[in-house]
């Protein structure tokens, strides 16, 4: 069940995203005519990073796939849009593995996504302050 939801939340997380965004890459600053929902922090290496809305940006496909990640560029970008500090705040997240996905959370989330998105990062943050540093 668990992969399924992650799926799921996935797709209309990356979609919250998008719509967010618009076209402009953050880490490039160029107009793309296909974008992407990239992760500053890989999705792979925790969950309490890969739906956390100020990990997630848009980005063109050669920033997101042939730099992967453009990861220097993205930091910059980040501390700009969020604020001074953003980039590693999300590094340091990102080296906690305490945090296992749970149905529930994930079905939260999803049901958020779903019914009230501009509420999303108020649940996220709910959700997941008993991880944080």
């Amino acid at each position: 069940q668990i992969p399924k939801l992650k799926r799921k939340l996935s797709k209309l997380f990356k979609k919250m995203i998008r719509e967010r965004d618009g076209n402009i890459c953050i880490s490039c600053g160029k107009i793309a005519s296909f974008v992407q929902a990239g992760h500053f922090m890989p999705d792979g290496m925790t969950g309490m990073t890969r739906w956390h809305v100020k990990n997630v940006n848009v980005q063109c496909s050669t920033c997101n796939l042939t730099e992967h990640g453009n990861s220097h560029d993205y930091g910059i970008a980040l501390d700009k849009k969020y604020g001074e500090g953003t980039a590693e705040y999300l590094k340091q997240i990102a080296r906690k593995n305490n945090y296992q996905d749970e149905v529930q959370t994930l079905i939260t989330l999803i049901d958020c996504l779903k019914n009230t998105p501009d509420k999303y990062e108020e649940v996220y943050c709910e959700i997941f302050k008993k991880y944080e540093l």
